[in-house]
């Protein structure tokens, strides 16, 4: 997930040439081994040369188009197996490679984010291109041939793989992947573009508009622009939080209200500055936490190396799914940085990485109207789904691992588990959980629902059944106290016979799997046989004599 989030990708950047203009549209591909077979251009419609370069007969038609691509997300954008749309420009590019005219498109599963915000389409060799060239009758062009087994004719989807160049000029009978570094060279050598690596990993945003965190120790002058403020003048403290009336953020910090706080000077020229009235999101602090706990009480430094050196690496970090590519990439990127600049040892903050499930809860997701196998989802409740379809089949609906539940006011609802959130209204609130239930019925219904890398699904019967387990418990205590009290630390194990024998063994076996389980954090197991254990142990007094 890390590396995706990164999303290091090496390829080409190619400059297409736009006929009648002095512009060339640069374009990245990590397949520049397919350039002879690109026969349009695809801009993403946030690109600015979408409108540019639209006709002016066909302006209004574009137009309306990008601004229909701005209200939808990335996901549905992006969504596998969904129909292409798209419009044409009334503009032509050049194939540096080929020489031949192109259409210019701008369609919306192209994104501005990635790369130059542009795509060679070679629908020949990528399914989206192929599913977009079929539905608006480009041209397709087969310039990779599958070793062995020749493609069919005319090609009846993308071959995606590697193979031998074909149709491609002076690097015909090429294996693929040599053929990427020799276009490569052939670009270079030509001007027509170079080899480039890029990234999907976007800046970081910490700052956030209230009272509490960390001040941004940085100062605005008109004359000097952002200045740090000095070392000696760390750290930046808040207002006193008495003098604040009114910590709630309201689209701007409250910050903004105390001139006190942020009229300065400037340490660069001495003039009239503001201080940045923005402060560090929390999860900045977060992300090297685990060294602070290694010198909690430095008031000098955030910790002692020699501390830091001593207690570090974590042994264990154990977090959920959804921190992959934020806490945990953040965690590694301050410990390589704090690395780099010789105050911890270690390179990596964690040894060992367990990553839990997520607790989730059925939740509505709004009405739908069936008609006799298909289910019609009104926009709201596609937009809660995230899903691009508007209708599903009854079977989707079951593979999806929802149902359709009646409800109070006639209507049929699509309900389906769900990561519990606020946005959502699926939580279980905590404090008046435990209030009612005790922590430990809500411990054990999480670790007994499910393998704790797996999702659970917090259900009524597993509180239920939580809540009947620890009632024996307590019930096969209470019922033989006096007897546990006699007995406790006193009997001779070997003089066991018989049922008080089998059950002392079955105690030992239980104790040795309890204890690899919680070693191996399989609690799911251990609360099993802890179940065990105590249905023999409840068998066992009632054969007694």
């Amino acid at each position: 997930m890390q590396r995706a989030w990164i999303g290091r990708s090496e390829g080409a950047e190619i400059l297409f040439p736009v006929e009648g203009k002095e512009v060339k549209i640069p374009v990245f591909t990590t397949r520049p081994d397919t350039l002879f077979g690109a026969t349009f251009l695809v801009l993403a419609p946030e690109h600015p040369l979408t409108l540019e370069l639209a006709d002016p007969k066909r302006r209004e038609e574009v137009l309306a188009y990008v601004e229909a691509a701005k209200r939808k997300t990335e996901i549905e954008r992006q969504a596998e197996g969904r129909e292409k749309t798209g419009v044409f420009l009334g503009a032509y590019a050049v194939n540096p490679a080929t020489g031949e005219r192109i259409p210019i498109w701008t369609a919306d599963y192209v994104l501005y984010g990635y790369g130059t915000g542009a795509i060679m389409a070679v629908p020949g060799h990528d399914q989206r291109d192929f599913e977009f060239a079929t539905k608006f009758g480009l041209p397709i062009k087969k310039v990779i041939e599958r070793p062995g087994e020749p493609l069919p004719e005319p090609l009846e989807r993308a071959y995606e793989e590697p193979g031998i160049m074909v149709n491609s000029g002076p690097f015909d009978g090429t294996e693929s992947e040599e053929g990427k570094k020799k276009v490569i060279a052939w670009l270079e050598e030509k001007g027509l573009g170079k080899g480039r690596v890029t990234y999907r990993l976007r800046d970081w945003l910490i700052s956030r508009q209230r009272y509490w965190g960390t001040p941004i120790p940085m100062v605005h002058c008109e004359a000097c622009g952002v200045v740090p403020v000095p070392e000696e003048e760390l750290p930046v403290l808040l207002p006193d939080l008495k003098d604040v009336e009114d910590i709630r953020p309201k689209g701007k910090s409250p910050l903004e209200a105390h001139p006190e706080f942020y009229e300065t000077t400037c340490p660069k020229c001495g003039g009239p500055a503001r201080r940045d009235t923005d402060t560090m999101d929390t999860f900045f602090d977060s992300s090297w936490y685990y060294l602070r706990y290694t010198d909690p009480h430095n008031d000098r430094l955030p910790f002692a190396p020699e501390k830091a050196d001593f207690w570090m690496p974590v042994d264990q970090y154990i977090g959920g799914v959804e921190h992959a590519v934020l806490h945990l990439l953040y965690s590694r990127f301050f410990t390589k940085f704090l690395h780099d600049l010789g105050m911890v040892k270690v390179e990596e903050p964690f040894q060992g990485l367990f990553t839990q499930g997520m607790v989730l809860a059925w939740t509505d997701f709004g009405p739908v109207e069936v008609e006799g196998e298909r289910v019609r989802l009104p926009e709201p409740t596609r937009i809660r789904l995230e899903i691009p379809q508007s209708e599903l089949s009854l079977e989707d609906v079951r593979k999806m691992g929802a149902e359709l539940r009646a409800h109070e006011d006639g209507t049929l609802h699509l309900w389906k588990p769900a990561v519990m959130s606020k946005s959502k209204g699926n939580g279980v609130m905590v404090g008046p959980f435990v209030k009612e239930q005790g922590a430990d019925i809500a411990r054990i219904t999480i670790l007994f629902a499910a393998p704790p890398e797996n999702e659970m699904v917090w259900t009524e019967e597993g509180v239920q059944g939580a809540w009947r387990f620890l009632n024996r418990i307590y019930r096969r205590v209470a019922e033989d106290r006096e007897a546990l009290l006699q007995t406790s630390g006193v009997f001779q194990a070997e003089a066991l016979e018989g049922k008080d024998r089998e059950l002392y063994r079955k105690l030992h076996e239980t104790l040795k799997k309890v204890t690899e389980d919680l070693e191996a954090l399989r609690f799911n197991t251990a609360i099993a046989a802890l179940m065990e254990f105590l249905n023999a142990s409840t068998s066992t007094a009632r054969t007694a004599p």
